[in-house]
């Protein structure tokens, strides 16, 4: 068991727990297997990879770290991480790393890989028994004292075999050059397109000569020549798998940019991937062999970075446009349920297709696409009868006012006693007003004209009569008069030609001493009377008859 701050914890429960985290990240391969192992304080964990070696290790002491940091696992033992590539008769140990409680906060970059077998590691354990000197005899001494003289010469000559066993100890030093292999390797990686395959290859070849450069000992003459090569791999290897990242963050935001559209917080997510390619092939120095290809992926990607920018730029002014389509068709509504005359219903028609002129402006390659065409529709149709209401209002208005122009060229010809002019004008003017729909707003108003347009063209007719009258009475061989109407009186004036004629008249018959002459003056003036009376009864109106000299001569009251 192992103790933590939050209790005990089995070894099968944490390489569940180390398993289930690593097949859960982003990696290309998952683990086939995770083993622990607690000599102690030291708490050794490793982990098996298939065949080829995964290509970026640091990744994987990273969730290893963060999963015994949140099981409070750092501060209780000293760390031991390996990881274990498979595939050979016997597993080779690539990567290691010692992390203990004094480094935990370091950036995990201690390295010290070693050549192990893992073959099933037995718990030794090692009985010391005591001896009760008072029992012992000289026989035992002697004896004891061949023993240990005979193990300590046979550990002896165990470590000199050992020591000469070990790599490049005696003769040619065969790992310097295979070692030289991954050169090879890189080569063809430099003259060729950057691919995951090809980096994930020169990086298991890196590794393999790594742990053979390292396992020749101190004491070999080839040893310094190895670490000389060591550090020149190392560096390599650092910049192989800045380039590895590179690409798989590339590839990564490849992938989720083919499931377009992608909403805001999807291409957010891939321009950060983006830039992490980027600042990750950045990091490569201009020494290094790697730069060529660094620098032309920089490239590569700032160009697909700007695409997937100008996109996220689509999709944020879709967001924008749709946001003020809705909005727009809000306000709509609401001036539509108070739109009443033709300027509302223009206003209500503007802003409908203000409302739809956003939703055009949304690009087919958005998310906001599919349901702007969805509202689009709907606004259309909405916009149809906005548009329908407002052109009635208009016509309406257009009626209205054409019946309140020939309501005043009505007035206008009664002023000056047209009224055959006149009438026309009222006709006219009802015929507008009645032409009015009863749904729009200005029928009311209309409606309270048309009764007052109606009692005024009966009254013009009316007047058209007594006028047609008047003219009839003031006829003849000489005229004899002129009238004038007006709302409560008609003033008829006699014509001096007519008075002048009838007085000479009047003057003959006395002279020639003539009654026949008289009594037709006498009849003429009655029946003009008579007319003038009818007249007034008719019109309602009183009316008065003036001499040429304006004298009153006499007054008719409607009977």
């Amino acid at each position: 068991m192992i103790e933590t701050a939050k209790g005990k914890l089995s070894f099968t429960d944490l390489e569940h727990l180390v398993l289930q985290s690593l097949s859960s990240a982003s990696f290309p391969i998952s683990p086939s297997q995770v083993s622990c192992l607690l000599r102690g304080k030291n708490l050794m964990i490793l982990v098996h990879y298939p065949e080829p070696a995964l290509p970026f290790p640091q990744r994987v002491f990273r969730l290893i770290r963060d999963t015994l940091n949140s099981l409070d696992i750092l501060e209780q033992y000293n760390i031991l991480l390996y990881i274990v590539v498979e595939g050979e008769n016997q597993p080779d140990l690539r990567t290691s790393e010692v992390y203990t409680s004094d480094v935990l906060e370091a950036d995990f970059s201690i390295k010290a890989p070693l050549h192990i077998s893992l073959s099933p590691i037995e718990k030794v354990s090692w009985l010391l028994g005591s001896i009760n000197s008072s029992k012992e005899n000289k026989h035992f001494k002697y004896g004891l004292l061949f023993a240990i003289a005979t193990g300590c010469g046979l550990i002896t000559l165990l470590t000199i075999a050992y020591a000469l066993s070990r790599p490049c100890v005696l003769g040619k030093c065969e790992i310097i050059t295979q070692a030289s292999q991954p050169a090879e390797k890189i080569e063809q990686l430099l003259t060729s397109r950057v691919s995951h395959r090809a980096i994930v290859q020169t990086k298991s070849q890196l590794m393999t000569s790594l742990a053979q450069l390292k396992s020749i000992p101190p004491w070999s003459t080839y040893h310094q020549e190895a670490q000389n090569q060591v550090l020149v791999y190392q560096d390599k290897l650092a910049h192989l798998e800045l380039l590895g990242d590179s690409l798989a963050l590339s590839q990564q935001a490849s992938s989720l940019s083919e499931n377009s559209p992608l909403s805001i917080a999807e291409w957010q997510a891939i321009v950060q991937l983006g830039e992490e390619a980027i600042a990750s092939a950045q990091q490569i120095p201009s020494d290094s062999e790697f730069y060529p290809q660094a620098k032309s992926l920089v490239q590569e990607y700032q160009a697909n970075l700007r695409s997937v920018e100008q996109q996220l730029e689509l999709e944020q002014q879709a967001f924008i446009s749709f946001q003020q389509a809705r909005q727009a068709a809000e306000l709509g509504e609401v001036r539509q349920s108070i739109a009443q005359s033709s300027s509302n219903w223009q206003l209500v028609e503007a802003t409908w297709q203000t409302a739809i002129i956003r939703l055009k402006e949304i690009p087919p390659t958005t998310t906001f696409y599919e349901q702007s065409q969805e509202l689009l529709q709907s606004y259309l149709m909405r916009i149809g009868k906005v548009q329908k209401r407002q052109q009635e209002e208009k016509m309406a208005e257009n009626f209205y006012n054409q019946g309140l122009n020939s309501a005043e060229l009505a007035k206008n010809a009664v002023a000056v006693n047209k009224w055959s002019t006149a009438v026309s004008h009222w006709r006219n003017a009802l015929n507008f007003l009645q032409q009015i729909p009863e749904h729009t707003f200005i029928y009311r108003e209309a409606n309270v004209l048309i009764n007052s347009f109606r009692e005024s063209l009966d009254t013009t007719q009316f007047r058209q009569i007594i006028v047609a009258d008047l003219q009839k009475t003031c006829s003849g061989t000489i005229k004899i008069c002129d009238f004038i109407i007006t709302n409560d009186l008609i003033i008829v004036n006699l014509n001096s030609t007519y008075t002048q004629e009838l007085w000479n008249m009047g003057l003959t018959a006395k002279i020639e001493k003539n009654p026949q002459i008289e009594q037709d003056i006498l009849a003429h003036i009655a029946s003009l009377e008579q007319n003038f009376q009818i007249i007034s009864n008719n019109s309602q109106l009183i009316l008065e008859v003036y001499n040429p000299q304006g004298e009153l001569l006499s007054t008719y009251v409607p009977q």
